[in-house]
């Protein structure tokens, strides 16, 4: 019994200290900027709406935006202290997509009656060191999933606004300050 206790307590030990090395927050809190440099975005997509420049773009504003770390988006991975890879490899569009159940009595009836569409993306990301390309931390099949009134998620917009969450969860997940949750 105590040697099975003492396996748990280990498998717990390295499960936490796993989950705190994909953070990468503790690498910049020190502060001054982040330089990132974003390796050309690849896509086996064959939909219309994926665009991959589209998604560059909007996971360099993500980038911008962030509020604990500041990043800088570089155009070389020579002067850039991170050096992000990132892979769309799925994309699902739903037109009309059925409601979702979760939340209060207010959320379900405003989720029913408001029609939505629903996209969801499906990303690799890849996060090295410039200098060696020695992989960092990596976060396979990175999955989102982005519900909007379908007046506002038709096309190219709805590929935008699944490549928007995806990006900033990736980010926030990849660099948020773990001791905020303490």
């Amino acid at each position: 019994m105590k040697r099975l206790l003492l396996g748990f307590i280990f498998l717990c030990f390295a499960v936490t200290s796993q989950a705190a090395e994909r953070n990468l927050f503790h690498m910049f809190e020190d502060g001054g900027h982040v330089k990132v440099y974003l390796k050309a975005v690849t896509s086996n997509i064959e939909d219309k709406h994926v665009k991959v420049k589209i998604f560059e773009e909007i996971f360099k504003d993500a980038l911008r935006d962030r509020l604990h770390l500041k990043f800088v988006p570089v155009d070389s991975a020579k002067e850039a202290d991170l050096v992000i890879a990132a892979k769309i490899k799925k994309y699902n569009f739903i037109e009309e997509a059925a409601p979702s159940f979760f939340g209060g009595t207010a959320a379900v009836v405003a989720d029913t009656t408001a029609p939505k569409s629903e996209a969801q993306l499906v990303v690799n990301y890849v996060i090295m060191k410039p200098e060696s390309d020695r992989v960092i931390s990596d976060f396979e099949n990175f999955g989102t999933t982005e519900r909007r009134p379908r007046e506002d998620m038709k096309g190219e917009k709805a590929f935008e606004h699944a490549a928007r969450k995806n990006a900033n969860r990736f980010i926030y997940r990849a660099f948020r300050n773990q001791s905020d949750f303490d």
